[in-house]
């Protein structure tokens, strides 16, 4: 499952799913995901950030297993990004989260996009200006 992961914020996006459960990381990725983290997060809320993230690992409160978050029902029903906007407190870590999870794992849209684009612009219409373009597009 590693190898195919590219950056840091890959083994972070990773450990903050919740239907990964808790991973075993090696040292390699435990330094990568808290590296990402420390990237991803504004300096005054870094030490906030690291104390939430190691209670999500550990499932403490309020990540605690107890407190039904975890439950197969929740966590098959939500994407990582519907569950830490549903369930996670407002704080860096769940800001983390939802941008980690609101990244497409595909360039699906961007390939429709470009094909729509390339459908438009033809050698018949090759004199469309760029702004009437994006608009068609």
């Amino acid at each position: 499952r590693w190898d195919y992961m590219r950056d840091d914020a890959h083994v972070l996006a990773y450990c903050l799913n919740p239907k990964n459960g808790v991973p075993d990381l090696n040292e390699f990725e435990r330094k990568a995901a808290l590296n990402a983290l420390k990237e991803m997060v504004p300096e005054k809320q870094r030490a906030q950030a690291l104390q939430e993230y190691g209670k999500f690992r550990a499932r403490e409160a309020p990540f605690d297993v107890g407190s039904n978050l975890f439950s197969l029902l929740v966590v098959d029903s939500l994407s990582s990004y519907g569950w830490w906007k549903a369930y996670a407190d407002p704080g860096p870590l769940q800001n983390v989260a939802i941008a980690l999870g609101a990244i497409p794992a595909t360039a699906g849209a961007t390939e429709r996009n470009w094909n729509e684009f390339g459908q438009l612009y033809t050698r018949n219409r090759n004199r469309l200006k760029p702004e009437r373009l994006r608009k068609l597009v």
